[in-house]
């Protein structure tokens, strides 16, 4: 996880809630000191840049974790963050780079930690045409 410091404080809650639960984050060391701060433990990787271990670089070729977020900064221009989201993508590593969905994710893994699944029909997820939707028509031509 690599965020700039402009949108740290927009995850500070599901990230606190899934590392109360036991979940594990790499971090970047801005990101890393800032979660340190609020009580959260991560295993800092050194910048691509850098040059040390462990870093960014290896511990995504060595798929050390299934997931990263990078989210680019507007305002600054960060050459290692374009490096690391292009080696995930390279990769095969699943990225998300847009804050708003970062956040939601986040809230959706907080949210189903623990519980079963529960399988659900394609009808319940969609209207089907001879049925009203909320009380409404649907009439399909």
């Amino acid at each position: 996880m690599s965020i700039p410091d402009e949108h740290k404080p927009k995850l500070i809650g599901e990230v606190k809630e899934l590392a109360a639960r036991g979940w594990h984050f790499y971090t970047t060391e801005g990101t890393h000191k800032y979660l340190a701060k609020h009580g959260i433990a991560t295993r800092r990787l050194y910048k691509i840049v850098e040059r040390k271990e462990p870093g960014v670089a290896s511990s995504i070729i060595g798929k050390k974790f299934q997931l990263a977020i990078n989210i680019p900064s507007h305002t600054y221009d960060d050459i290692d963050a374009y490096k690391i989201r292009r080696l995930c993508v390279d990769n095969h590593l699943a990225l998300v780079t847009n804050i708003s969905i970062a956040k939601d994710l986040l809230l959706s893994l907080v949210q189903i930690y623990g519980r079963e699944p529960e399988p659900k029909s394609w009808q319940e997820f969609v209207a089907r045409k001879d049925q009203p939707l909320n009380g409404q028509s649907t009439k399909l031509l």
